[in-house]
């Protein structure tokens, strides 16, 4: 089993929406490593991520099992 994924930013870059940035890094997932970007939004002290994982990239299941990109979001509170 597989039961860690790591995530290590390279860039963090505004977008034009206030509030709004995309983050660059390399994601491992399975010993697979791909380099993806984040959307994240910031308000007050929570930064939402979305990202649309293309899993059979990380070998994630099979062809056909489910969809081709599985939707990740996490959000993140700040202290």
């Amino acid at each position: 089993t597989y039961p860690t994924a790591t995530f290590v930013s390279t860039a963090i870059v505004p977008e034009q929406e206030e509030g709004s940035y995309g983050i660059t890094g390399t994601l491992t997932l399975k010993d697979v490593s791909a380099s993806v970007t984040f959307s994240a939004t910031k308000k007050e002290n929570v930064l939402e991520l979305s990202y649309d994982l293309p899993r059979l990239t990380f070998n994630v299941g099979s062809e056909g099992d489910i969809d081709a990109l599985v939707q990740l979001e996490a959000s993140i509170t700040f202290e």
